[in-house]
């Protein structure tokens, strides 16, 4: 039966021929020259869902089914509505005041 220790000595052996041996591989070659176009291009527009479902539908794709509709304006009011009252509640007390008795009661028995 083997012991707990000559299994994470085994366990310790496998791992440090795996780190040996990985510094061993060749990595690919990676070509990072830059064309002379590609350093030349201007960077690319940013554009919301409905810009990007009317340029597939002008193209004939169907991808107005898969992109999600923008939000509705009052998204906004009710996300921050729903922020504010968060934040009313981590304002509250954490100790209600019988728990605040309590720890103070304890706090004194324990400097006595």
């Amino acid at each position: 039966m083997l012991c707990r220790g000559s299994v994470m000595r085994f366990i310790r052996s496998v791992l440090s021929a795996a780190f040996l041996f990985s510094g061993c591989v060749m990595s690919p070659e990676i070509d990072t020259a830059i064309s002379a176009g590609g350093r030349n291009a201007a960077y690319p527009a940013l554009l919301i869902s409905a810009e990007v479902a009317a340029i597939a539908d002008a193209a004939g794709g169907t991808t107005t089914a898969t992109i999600a509709p923008t939000a509705p304006p009052d998204t906004d009011e009710r996300r921050a509505k729903a922020l504010r009252a968060r934040a009313a509640r981590l304002r509250a007390p954490v100790l209600d005041p019988a728990t605040k008795q309590r720890l103070r009661a304890a706090e004194t028995r324990q400097a006595d």
